[in-house]
């Protein structure tokens, strides 16, 4: 789907603002790390595959990444795509625990195991929790009701994480196995 809105309007620059990035889970994440690089180019596929590279991974294993590559969209092999300036990969840089991709547990161990068993899951740390609801408010499946602190209904919740994304206040927080694997 990714791949079938770019192809509506594609853009004719790129530009990455890398000057100090975000690791772990997502734009609300709370580890900063310093990059010191702006990156800019004609063709965004390419781009995304550097930066996947620059994060350790191999840009074939990113599935958006390959079917874009596989529509004509841009080269993710970096040895067919011209990069001026110098890149090396950031050392131990921490991925979002809900990213699983061929290169790192494979499509069956992705379906059998990790989505039923050690699918990140969400707990509100209660000391952050300011209980301003807008998680409650903007979960699409109605999985989170308020108590004291917010309440998900885990048969419900579709591991979207936007109750995670939206917590201003950072409450809420990504638990699991992931963690332990991908550090």
């Amino acid at each position: 789907m990714i791949v079938d809105v770019f192809k509506l309007r594609i853009p004719d620059l790129f530009l990455v603002d890398a000057v100090v990035g975000m690791e772990g889970n997502g734009p609300s994440s709370k580890d900063l790390r310093p990059i010191g690089k702006v990156l800019a180019s004609g063709n965004g596929v390419s781009l995304d595959a550097l930066m996947a590279a620059m994060m350790g991974l191999i840009p074939e294993n990113v599935d958006y990444l390959r079917t874009a590559s596989q529509r004509g969209l841009g080269p993710v092999d970096l040895s067919g795509i011209e990069i001026q300036g110098r890149w090396s990969p950031l050392t131990k840089f921490k991925m979002p625990l809900t990213f699983v991709s061929r290169g790192r547990l494979g499509t069956a161990v992705n379906k059998l195991i990790y989505r039923p068993l050690i699918k990140p899951r969400l707990r509100v740390n209660p000391s952050l929790c300011t209980q301003c609801e807008i998680c409650v408010q903007q979960c699409p499946a109605h999985a989170l009701t308020m108590k004291e602190i917010p309440y998900l209904d885990k048969k419900k919740c579709i591991a979207c994480y936007c109750c995670y994304e939206l917590c201003s206040s950072q409450a809420i927080e990504l638990t699991g196995l992931m963690r332990r694997i991908t550090n």
